[in-house]
């Protein structure tokens, strides 16, 4: 039997409390353990989900100004592959210091100004830097060939989880004016680098900081075709697991029978000393150790831990002390073995623990440290005694200025014991931690690249295009919403625009210059073909989210030339974006739009289209909405049903979208005119839409409702929406998902 205590000092004892060595760990609690996220199998097949994402940091190097500070970088990643960069600060004194990275060892400006570059940082504790983007390795000279276009503090806290991004796109004006300047014409002058200062428009603390950067081309997509950098989503695994291992752990320790621990006595006092340590308990095994700044008179301020013992050999096991600071706080410093709650003094018995005791985890055998002492007398003390003590500590070794006023400790510490049955259930846990968290991890991947999807894309023609109820989705889901919708379109176009039946060309030649080529004449086409035999007719009344669209590799705009969506007289033509060289397509090649490109991963896809007919059977009707289901990446998808026609005339096409579709179908014409019937239950007083719009019934109402009609006082036209209406049509949009957990 052997048990420890805590105590807080400064000078001498403070507080203190036992804590009783745990009991055998019993396997029921297992269950209460394995509370770390499960991921429900809906969530997209692993197989499809490997990022086709390239590291950009290459080259780097490190500068100092004229003082101690100390700085390190190296590359950083899985096993061989690397595609992060580890900065090691030691900031000693308010002198700056900086590190730098370039983008790409030749890339220069040209090769990533249409690109979108997130930098992810990560710290290990609180801290504050300056950010930059530069065109060198440093941020400015005399003759102005080299400065900064970006200049941002970068605050790390327990709040943002230590973690800053910045998404910088080189396709802002800003930038481009910047290296279009003509003292920055050479290529020396072109290059993209990013700088992080320290004491350089920030104030950064003294200690060691340890900070990880990661630069990555948001623009990179997902692919099946080419899996190359795997390492990325290693990396994510692996910190998953890490933490998750760490959760494990501690909820281990912390989840064990109560009966387990003595109780905890917080006895504050003051005996000597003027520096007021104060423990905290923040669970069975975490405390907080803190001293406020200004609080005098004492050279040293710590912890004491009290092992008592009946044989020595019962401290012959692994102790586990966890050292996290916090806030700024200054370092402990000196971690001692002693024979009482004083100090380390000549005649204490004290062992020396600098060299096995640090910030982060350790592992101490007190047995082991006290029987290899090189001191005869100490082992034979302590084979004798039935206590000792550990000491952590902050120690002025100045005697002459001994006065700790002006340190602020903020510690958080972990002391617990591993028993054999603890470790047996961590191992336990490790396979089943892996296999939860491999989707979970993939999900990891996408946030930290900037490729969540945490939007909402919305396809379809003008009772889409118009708004409203978009808006009011956006506002209640807290999401953006994409509105990839565009007036008077069918059931051909609008999958074609979305890239479920994609627009195709051949036989054409992409002149060098930036000539416009045509693509497709109405009056003899009729639109531009589809890869399903389909004619396609965008942007007749505009489309903003059709550009820049791609053929082949070649970036441009396609462009309507009619004076109207009526004109037959009109071309589509494209244009690419920059000259270059001739492009000849001979083979079919299709015209990827630029909602079809970026906006086709969301968390929901919104479908509303079939107002405008051209399909000739509900077959087809069907077909068209399950090309753009398949074709987007979208975790979920509703379909939108027309809200024109009566129950009668609308009831097989509702009936078949529901087969198709289930509860993934909603036709608004149906929730709109539902009755609400008085109490006699046979007498229509109202619908859902006008209820719920706050609207009394006229008796033209009433009779639409009667036969499953929308009401007039809902419509601006007979099919378009009022605003009120649209309102009410995003409201219930958004309980709807609520229902069917997409929210």
């Amino acid at each position: 039997m052997n048990n420890f205590i805590l105590a807080a000092f400064s000078g001498l004892v403070l507080s203190s409390f036992s804590i009783t060595n745990y009991k055998k760990y019993n396997k029921q609690t297992h269950s209460t353990i394995k509370s770390i996220k499960k991921v429900s199998d809906d969530v997209f097949p692993l197989k499809t989900f490997y990022p086709n994402i390239k590291h950009q940091l290459t080259s780097y190097g490190v500068k100092t100004g004229s003082s101690g500070n100390l700085t390190t970088m190296e590359a950083f990643g899985v096993g061989s592959k690397k595609y992060g960069i580890k900065h090691t600060a030691k900031i000693v004194e308010s002198s700056y210091s900086y590190v730098y990275a370039r983008i790409g060892d030749s890339l220069l400006y040209n090769d990533v100004s249409s690109q979108k570059i997130r930098f992810v940082i990560e710290a290990e504790a609180a801290c504050e830097f300056m950010f930059r983007m530069t065109n060198g390795s440093t941020w400015g000279s005399e003759n102005g060939t080299i400065g900064k276009y970006v200049n941002q503090l970068i605050s790390f806290t327990e709040e943002n989880n230590y973690t800053q991004e910045i998404e910088i796109d080189m396709a802002s004006s800003e930038i481009a004016n910047f290296y279009s300047n003509p003292v920055r014409s050479s290529d020396s002058y072109q290059k993209v680098y990013f700088i992080i200062t320290a004491n350089e428009g920030s104030k950064t603390p003294i200690g060691t900081h340890i900070l990880r950067y990661y630069a990555f081309n948001t623009s990179q997509k997902i692919s099946d075709e080419n899996l190359s950098f795997p390492q990325i989503y290693e990396y994510a695994i692996t910190k998953q697991i890490e933490k998750a291992k760490e959760y494990a752990n501690n909820q281990i320790h912390d989840k064990l029978p109560e009966q387990s621990y003595t109780s905890l006595n917080f006895d504050n006092f003051l005996l000597r000393g003027g520096n007021l340590v104060t423990i905290e308990k923040l669970s069975r095994t975490k405390f907080r150790l803190k001293k406020e700044l200004g609080v005098p008179n004492s050279y040293i301020a710590g912890l004491y831990i009290v092992f008592n013992y009946e044989d020595l050999l019962e401290l012959n096991k692994d102790l586990t002390i966890i050292l996290k600071k916090t806030n700024n706080s200054h370092s402990l410093n000196s971690f001692h073995i002693m024979d009482n709650l004083g100090d380390w003094g000549v005649g204490n018995k004290a062992i020396n623990l600098s060299s096995s005791i640090s910030e982060g985890t350790n592992k101490i055998n007190l047995y082991d440290l006290i029987m290899t002492s090189s001191n005869k007398k100490i082992i034979n003390y302590y084979s004798g005694a039935n206590t000792l003590t550990l000491s952590l500590a902050i120690y002025n070794s100045g005697f002459s200025n001994n006065n700790l006023k002006d340190v602020y400790l903020d510690y958080e510490l972990q002391f617990y014991y591993e028993n054999e049955n603890v470790l047996n259930i961590a191992n336990e846990l490790n396979q089943s931690i892996k296999d939860e968290l491999i989707v979970e991890s993939a999900i990891y991947v996408t946030n930290k690249l900037g490729l969540a999807s945490n939007y909402i894309t919305c396809w379809g023609d003008s009772l889409t295009a118009s708004g409203g109820w978009t808006a009011e989705l956006q506002s209640l889901s807290g999401m953006t919403v994409y509105n990839g919708a565009t007036g008077g379109e069918n059931v051909y176009t609008i999958p074609a625009r979305q890239g479920g039946d994609v627009m195709i060309v051949n036989n054409i030649t992409i002149p060098a210059t930036r000539t416009p080529v045509l693509i497709a004449d109405r009056d003899i086409d009729g639109g531009i073909k589809t890869q399903n035999g389909y004619i396609a007719t965008p942007l007749l009344q505009g489309g903003d989210h059709v550009n820049p669209c791609y053929i082949g590799d070649i970036k441009g705009t396609l462009e309507w030339t009619g004076s109207g969506h009526a004109d037959i007289t009109g071309d589509w033509v494209f244009t690419r974006a920059e000259s270059g060289n001739e492009v000849v397509i001979n083979r079919p090649t299709a015209i990827r739009t630029d909602f079809d490109i970026n906006k086709n991963n969301p968390h929901l896809q919104v479908i509303f289209m079939g107002q405008n007919g051209g399909y000739k059977s509900l077959k087809e009707l069907v077909k068209q909405h399950r090309l753009m289901i398949e074709h987007s990446r979208a975790k979920h998808t509703i379909v939108l049903g027309s809200s024109s026609g009566s129950t009668a005339s609308r009831a097989e096409y509702e009936n078949t979208m529901k087969s198709e579709f289930g509860r993934y179908f909603i036709s608004l014409r149906e929730y709109l005119s539902t009755p609400i019937y008085d109490k006699d239950g046979t007498t229509i007083i109202s619908c859902y839409g006008l209820d719920d719009a706050g609207l009394t019934p006229t008796q033209s109402d009433l009779d639409l409702i009667a036969i499953g009609q929308v009401p007039s006082q809902l419509l601006t036209d007979g099919i378009h929406y009022t605003l009120t209406a649209k309102k009410i049509i995003g409201n219930m949009l958004y309980k709807k998902c609520k229902d069917l957990n997409i929210f």
